[in-house]
């Protein structure tokens, strides 16, 4: 899978009838480069924005993409990145074409259908702070290519490229085997659920079991098949995105918010929110300005 001359990696990731390769590069993560020249190629380009503001032009149409946001450049389409202060993941990804062919094969709906869906997605608003994980893993993994990590490279693409069509609509029917893709949204559903509707101040992990009818060992197995993080970390990433929501809808101070949210020692909670965030909880307060951050 990797190409050691170009230093890019090719992995292949199965979606239920198809096949998808991500091409990954050793600059997966990096500080924005400005690449004036409007260019093309025939793979899908994906960005998530860790921090600052990217501002990307396709065809002739500028994009301004935020800390937070997803952007999906096509194939073929002509474009360019300015010179910005951000820095951001980035991935490319091809779909093979059907093996068998035939309007009537599940190859051939599966290719329509998910051509279809990411033909709808450009660029997606602060839908998914899990993803920002998903990828810093893939990082990791990328830097330091311990022993099988090819396989976690591969297991975190699929995790990534499932979770871009989950957050942007309905996965695909035809793209997962039903038991697979409804038992991923069932999951998912109930997790999210559990989330919004608990008490971030007590919440316990025997919680969620009982919510998802599981062992507490099983809980800590689904949330890192579904998000590619422990229960004690996804706990901390809904705790800031509920501490993001209230600051930027009152003028309470920070330590209470960050109490009322679980964060009982508040450096560990500065630090944690200036990690996600890029910035400190005032800065935000003050760049929002009222505006309502979204968390899935």
């Amino acid at each position: 899978m990797p190409n050691e001359a170009s230093k890019y990696y090719h992995i292949p990731v199965q979606l239920g009838h198809l096949t998808l390769i991500c091409h990954l590069g050793e600059d997966f993560l990096s500080s924005d480069i400005a690449v004036p020249s409007p260019h093309n190629h025939p793979d899908y380009e994906l960005y998530y924005v860790a921090s600052g503001v990217c501002r990307i032009t396709v065809g002739d149409k500028p994009y301004s993409v935020a800390s937070g946001d997803f952007f999906l450049i096509h194939p073929a389409e002509y474009h360019c990145r300015e010179h910005t202060s951000s820095s951001h993941f980035h991935l490319r990804f091809s779909i093979e074409e059907p093996t068998v062919k035939g309007e009537g094969s599940p190859q051939t709906r599966a290719y329509k259908a998910l051509t279809e869906q990411l033909s709808q997605i450009r660029h997606l608003r602060g839908r998914d702070p899990i993803v920002f994980t998903l990828l810093n893993q893939l990082h990791k993994e990328l830097l330091e290519k311990n022993i099988g990590y090819l396989g976690n490279l591969q297991s975190l693409c699929s995790l990534i490229l499932t979770e871009l069509l989950r957050i942007s609509g309905e996965i695909p029917a035809y793209c997962f085997p039903d038991a697979t893709a409804k038992a991923h949204d069932s999951d998912c559903n109930t997790i999210d659920r559990f989330f919004s509707e608990c008490s971030l101040s007590k919440v316990k992990i025997q919680d969620l079991a009982d919510s998802l009818n599981v062992s507490v060992r099983q809980v800590n197995r689904i949330l890192h098949r579904l998000y590619g993080m422990s229960f004690t970390q996804k706990l901390t990433e809904v705790r800031l995105w509920e501490v993001a929501r209230r600051l930027a809808l009152t003028q309470s101070p920070v330590t209470s918010i960050s109490q009322d949210c679980g964060f009982n020692n508040y450096n560990y909670f500065y630090v944690c929110f200036r990690e996600k965030f890029g910035m400190t909880p005032t800065e935000y307060r003050t760049q929002k300005s009222g505006a309502k951050p979204t968390r899935t």
